[in-house]
């Protein structure tokens, strides 16, 4: 997929446009920035915690998936809500389960992630993002 090398930022401005979103190439870090150039070619200061990259794979609305991401499965009920994360043990991008006490970890070296790629589905939506949304991260399986 051509687009799997974009990542996306908040963007650190003095404009009305701080903390937007900044979708493009990585294009590096000096001591305490990070930056993106966008696809039209401008480059921008990106908060370093939300810079993620997109995994390659699209939600059921043909969202793009990027790291940093809250999905959901909407023909599971009750569906738990997974924060995406690269999962380095496997260099892979991964659910994270860590906090869903019902749900069976694969257990890789202490971690407790799900493939992305193995359980993306017609089913999976993005609800959201970890920095955008921080509530989703409480919310647990019953």
């Amino acid at each position: 997929m051509k687009d799997r090398y974009l990542f996306r930022g908040k963007r650190i401005s003095e404009s009305a446009a701080n903390g937007e979103w900044v979708i493009g190439y990585y294009t590096g870090e000096d001591n305490k920035n990070h930056y993106i150039k966008d696809l039209c070619g401008a480059y921008y200061t990106v908060i370093p915690k939300t810079v993620g990259q997109f995994t390659g794979l699209l939600d059921k609305n043909g969202v793009r998936i990027f790291e940093g991401d809250v999905v959901m499965d909407t023909e599971w009920k009750d569906s738990p809500y997974f924060p995406v994360v690269w999962d380095w043990n496997l260099a892979r991008f991964a659910m994270d389960i860590t906090n869903k006490p019902n749900l069976k970890p694969v257990y890789i070296e202490g971690n407790h992630y799900w493939g992305l790629d193995r359980v993306i589905n017609d089913s999976m939506i993005v609800i959201g993002n970890v920095h955008d949304h921080p509530e989703l991260l409480k919310e647990t399986a019953q």
